[in-house]
């Protein structure tokens, strides 16, 4: 990511939740790929869709941070990281509340 923003990236909690979105966009685009890797076992028309729209979302994904990294304006690589950032912000705000609702009904339990 250091190649996005042409320098060594935000530091601190910024480049925390940056690397955090990240984490979490590639999970879910691991999630989405399955999702759509599991339509082969199923009937019809979607059947045959989904194999080749699995490769076009994984060569997406793949090309993308390679076209930000050295061709993009910077523009786009600020909106990128920025989104990233929100991502991370998200998901560890997310993982917060999973473990205190974790804590809150292992207790419950006992």
């Amino acid at each position: 990511m250091a190649g996005l923003a042409d320098g060594a990236g935000p530091g601190g909690w910024r480049g925390l939740a940056e690397l955090l979105g990240w984490v979490a966009v590639c999970a879910a685009a691991g999630l989405g790929v399955a999702a759509l890797l599991r339509q082969w076992r199923e009937n019809g028309l979607r059947r045959y869709a989904a194999i080749p729209a699995a490769m076009v979302a994984v060569m997406a994904f793949t090309y993308a941070p390679y076209w930000l990294g050295r061709y993009a304006p910077m523009a786009a690589k600020i909106l990128f990281t920025t989104s990233l950032q929100i991502a991370g912000s998200l998901a560890a705000g997310g993982l917060i509340l999973w473990f205190a609702y974790l804590l809150w009904t292992g207790r419950r339990r006992s």
